[in-house]
């Protein structure tokens, strides 16, 4: 594995990269991943944060009808947050057996949230994909504060 070194972490990120949909992304977003938690002083949620980055970019290489994906890691106070976004905003049927149950059992918090974008001059917005988050407890106190990839209103019923 590379190792990663910041001059000047940003205390909460988010750190993002974007890549093309392609099964080759996934080790990419497996590297980034554990470059910023090692960088940031995380190194113990780098097992279940990679899975959890690998995973959903596969989701989203599988599924969405996208040409790139975004993969984002936030810190929260208490928390890791890995986030991989597309830009299909719908969600697709799946049939069973999906790897996501593994990434749910090792997260505190998951979700799923529409991207949105305002094209210039314009008054109306615009779904422009989605994007899919889990969130990793590293052993702090989780803070109440709302999820730094949260939108007003999630397209999962229940799910903030």
């Amino acid at each position: 594995m590379s190792t990663a070194t910041l001059d000047h972490p940003r205390a909460t990120g988010p750190y993002r990269i974007v890549a093309p949909a392609d099964f080759t992304t996934v080790h990419l977003a497996r590297e980034f991943t554990a470059s910023v938690l090692v960088a940031m002083g995380r190194a113990a949620l780098v097992d279940d944060a990679c899975l959890c980055a690998a995973e959903l970019v596969t989701n989203a290489v599988r599924h969405a009808r996208t040409f790139r994906v975004t993969v984002d890691v936030a810190f929260r106070p208490g928390r890791v947050v890995v986030a991989v976004g597309d830009e299909d905003p719908f969600r697709r049927a799946q049939e069973g057996g999906s790897r996501l149950e593994l990434v749910r059992s090792v997260c505190v918090a998951h979700g799923v949230n529409r991207t949105w974008n305002r094209p210039p001059g314009s008054r109306a917005l615009i779904v422009t994909g989605k994007r899919v988050w889990c969130e990793l407890d590293d052993g702090g106190e989780a803070d109440a504060e709302r999820h730094p990839f949260a939108m007003e209103r999630s397209i999962e019923p229940g799910v903030e």
